[in-house]
């Protein structure tokens, strides 16, 4: 019975129950990965005692929010949204007001008011105090795919409840061009730019280098080139120079700039007489 708490803990404290690694073998996490996971977020878990109180409290801190923290909404939930109420009886209460406001990506904001109507019951969780109702509401059907921090309120009976959630709304699956959806093949280069050589580079290919080869495989009618991760890498002398362990998604790897091509080389003696040298 605990390790059954403790898996309940877990998956409450967001820790995956199942995987699939490199070689397609489904893994379950043992029992001291999930202690250890769980002590490393501060949740106590060492005794059947603890992973009960854990447990408890972790599902009142959920069941206390009147939304989840994110929300991922996808065709194959309904694009829905799941409310949590604590009201005395176990159907839907009449007079629900509801308002809320989507901040988009770029900061844009939108009203939404959605009518009592759309409200339907998921679940009913007993309490000493009376029933938390799951309720389940259907997002705008026009809202757009992307990322929005969604501020939520609902008034009933004269109290008000507001709360926040991180909502995705996911297409479900990932892009499909049509001519592989519709059964079509397509060909393509794998390249790793550091082994790409010519006759002028530095021993490693650059991204003039890249650019030469891809539309060399367009000519070819290749409809991709693969290539090797183009980030940033680790700083430090003693750093993993491995191309797959970068420091960061959002800046390239120096190391690819065609030198001859910096704008500032031409202002620059000293690096003309320096690129000029053996």
């Amino acid at each position: 019975m605990a390790v059954h708490e403790l898996r309940n803990l877990a998956r409450l404290c967001g820790v995956t129950m199942e995987f699939r690694d490199n070689f397609g073998v489904r893994r379950r996490p043992s029992r001291s990965t999930l202690e250890a996971l769980l002590t490393a977020m501060g949740v106590p878990c060492g005794t059947p005692g603890e992973i009960r109180d854990s447990l408890e409290h972790s599902l009142g801190l959920l069941t206390d929010r009147l939304l989840p923290p994110v929300t991922v909404a996808t065709p194959n939930n309904g694009r829905c949204l799941l409310l949590h109420l604590r009201w005395p009886r176990t159907e839907i209460p009449s007079g629900v007001e509801m308002t809320g406001e989507f901040t988009d990506e770029s900061g844009e904001k939108r009203k939404w008011l959605p009518s009592a109507s759309q409200l339907s019951l998921k679940s009913v969780q007993p309490t000493t105090d009376g029933n938390i109702l799951q309720l389940s509401l259907p997002l705008p059907h026009d809202l757009p795919l992307g990322y929005y921090d969604l501020k939520f309120s609902v008034k009933i009976a004269g109290r008000e409840k507001s709360g926040d959630t991180y909502l995705a709304v996911s297409p479900g699956q990932a892009y499909i061009p049509p001519d592989l959806e519709h059964g079509g093949r397509l060909w393509g280069l794998n390249l790793p730019l550091y082994a790409l050589r010519n006759s002028h580079n530095w021993g490693i290919g650059d991204f003039a280098d890249l650019r030469t080869v891809t539309t060399w495989a367009q000519e070819l009618g290749a409809a991709f080139v693969g290539v090797n991760p183009l980030h940033a890498p680790q700083p430090g002398i003693n750093a993993d120079p491995s191309p797959y362990s970068p420091s960061s998604r959002l800046f390239l790897n120096y190391l690819y700039v065609n030198l001859e091509r910096v704008p500032e080389l031409q202002d620059s003696p000293a690096a003309q007489t320096l690129l000029a040298s053996a």
